[in-house]
């Protein structure tokens, strides 16, 4: 899914990053972000530290609102890049050997365990269906900006 969110990023120039073209809308700086800490989350799950500044938890979890308009306390996009980059070799690394022990541990949301109960269960959905939704999401906001769609 990495290359995918690389082709949503094509052409968006910094300045357009924290720009919600509609109300609800979740801006790249906001997608990004979220899924770079679910899938630090992830990784701390596995034993793994995290590692990422404390305040992405306020700005880009699962409770949080797409940042206000401007940039101040934000990360810059090329630190949300590299940050996700990074977190999702770490997984593409350290999920596959994770044990089926740990795998079969309760999901720790409670509020989507009854969905989900497994860790297990809850990795296949942030692997796949979490990173997909948001993933989406950015690419109606390229819609919405006016832009191509990142595949023709």
């Amino acid at each position: 899914m990495q290359g995918y969110a690389q082709l949503l990023l094509d052409g968006v120039t910094d300045e357009q990053w924290n720009v919600q073209p509609f109300a609800g809308a979740n801006t790249p700086t906001w997608v990004i972000g979220h899924l770079t800490m679910t899938g630090q989350f992830l990784l701390q799950q596995g034993g793994d530290a995290v590692e990422m500044d404390e305040k992405w938890g306020s700005l880009f979890g699962p409770t949080s609102q797409v940042p206000a308009a401007g940039t101040e306390g934000l990360p810059s996009p090329t630190e949300l890049r590299e940050a996700y980059a990074a977190t999702h070799a770490r997984v593409t690394e350290r999920v596959p050997l994770l044990t089926p022990a740990t795998f079969g541990q309760p999901n720790p949301i409670e509020r989507m365990a009854p969905a989900l109960p497994t860790l297990g269960d809850l990795a296949s959905f942030i692997l796949t269906g979490h990173e997909s939704l948001h993933l989406g999401q950015l690419s109606a906001w390229r819609r919405a900006m006016g832009m191509p769609p990142a595949i023709r």
